[in-house]
């Protein structure tokens, strides 16, 4: 069991790196202005695919804290969208 558990912590960190990876180019492709201040989550995202490579379960604290966050961005991100849209199609 200790085996697979150590596959799936190997395949999620290996997951987060190329994940920071592709999104690195396009951040500095696309950033604009704001790519000094975009470029922290690809970078946060090879650095915990790094750190859950090598230190396997103890690192769940920042893997979770780190989608968590995510999630909460992108709800308000969508949120915002949504609400623009509302107030464009009543004008």
């Amino acid at each position: 069991m200790k085996n697979m558990s150590s596959r799936i912590l190997r395949a999620v960190a290996i997951g987060h790196i190329a994940i920071g990876a592709l999104l690195l180019p396009a951040v500095l492709a696309f950033g604009g202005i704001f790519a000094p201040i975009l470029i922290v989550g690809p970078i946060w995202g090879i650095a915990l695919g790094v750190r859950l490579w090598q230190s396997g379960a103890s690192v769940f604290g920042a893997l979770r804290r780190t989608h968590r966050t995510f999630l909460l961005a992108s709800r308000r991100s969508s949120a915002n969208r949504s609400n623009k849209g509302e107030q464009q199609s009543s004008l």
